[in-house]
This record gives C-alpha cells, structure tokens and sequence, in this order.
C-alpha cells in the first residue's frame, strides 16, 4: 500500500511501519486503529524525527492473527483494513464500515477459545 516497513521487509512477526509518508503519527494511527479493532503500539522509528510521545511509526505484531490460523489472503485483507482505517482516520462513518469488516474478518477464522 506504498507504506515503508523499516525492516524492509517482514523476517520476524514483527512489522514496524513508518507513517510520515501518510503525514500522520503513531499516535493518531493507533487511536484509529483501536478504533476499528485492529491493535497496535505507536513506536519510534531508527532515527526518527518525532519524539516518544510523538513518534513517526506503528508497530503490528501477527502472532496473534497467525494462531488463529490466518495465512497470506487474510494478512492481505488486514493489510487493506489498516490502508483503509489511516485514510479514513478523520470519517467516523468510514470507520464504522471498517469496524463491521473487521468484526467479519475476525468472524471467519475465530480461534480456539479460551478457557481457565
């Protein structure tokens, strides 16, 4: 989606992107993100210009996702709900059609259930 993933790449579950090409922070990405149900952590970039409470990336972990058994065509469908969640970040009703996807997405595939 044109996004810069400071690894370069995803080796580890771990996938740290760089929004200052969206003009936007971590910040405002992850309240827009926990918006809709997709979690995240505002994190720092390598030589970013922000500071850490202001930072220029977000952090997505997929561990989560992958256990619930989510393989390439659901990553790419979170990919294209996070895309559509940052450029709808100031349209509460935009957020609201993301939200219900996101609910069916997680719908689809929903884990193993937790007991004590």
């Amino acid at each position: 989606r044109g996004d810069r993933l400071v690894a370069g790449g995803t080796d580890t579950h771990l996938v740290l992107v760089d929004l200052r090409a969206r003009g936007t922070t971590g910040n405002i990405a992850e309240r827009a993100l926990e918006s809709v149900g997709i979690l995240s952590n505002r994190n720092m970039i390598p030589f970013d210009p922000g500071n850490p409470e202001v930072p220029s990336g977000i952090r997505f972990g997929t561990s989560s996702v992958a256990e619930r058994g989510f393989g390439p065509r659901e990553m790419k469908e979170i990919a294209a709900l996070i895309d559509a969640t940052l450029r709808a970040s100031d349209a509460p009703e935009r957020l609201a059609a993301v939200a219900e996807a996101v609910i069916a997405l997680a719908g689809r595939l929903p884990g193993y259930p937790v007991t004590q």
